[in-house]
């Protein structure tokens, strides 16, 4: 006696990947965070950081749907985020796998750093001019 057998072609996932670039209004630069557990949540690979000219980018790869949903979510923003500007770019998939949620700063500047104790402040580059400058204190 043997098993049912399967008929008919097999489905595919198509595997895309997107560059979205924003610009929003999000108060304590919480959108990183926010994005990395909204894409693991959906099996998508990729990254989310502040940019040096106040916009945000963040990239995903994965099935085409979850990618979809993804910049969707990323077009409505939250209920604290005023979003002004959404681009995407289509680039070819890579392979990534997980999801990094690193500010740009941390990577030009080598900052390391545990979440919970950098405040928000120093959360972008050009709070960190700003700091540099004088023009604002830190919060810790």
């Amino acid at each position: 006696m043997s098993g049912p057998t399967a008929t008919g072609p097999i489905p595919t996932v198509t595997v895309v990947r997107r560059r979205v670039l924003g610009s929003a209004w999000v108060p304590g630069m919480v959108f990183r965070e926010s994005a990395r557990r909204r894409a693991e949540a959906r099996g998508v690979a990729g990254h989310a950081r502040n940019l040096g000219d106040g916009r945000a980018e963040l990239e995903f790869e994965g099935e085409e749907t979850a990618v979809d949903e993804m910049i969707a979510q990323s077009r409505r923003g939250s209920a604290r985020a005023e979003v002004t500007r959404v681009e995407v770019e289509e680039l070819p998939p890579i392979g990534r796998r997980g999801f990094s949620s690193a500010d740009i700063a941390d990577r030009h500047l080598g900052l390391r750093r545990a979440r919970r104790h950098r405040p928000a402040v120093l959360a972008g580059l050009g709070s960190l001019v700003a700091l540099a400058a004088g023009r604002m204190t830190p919060g810790w």
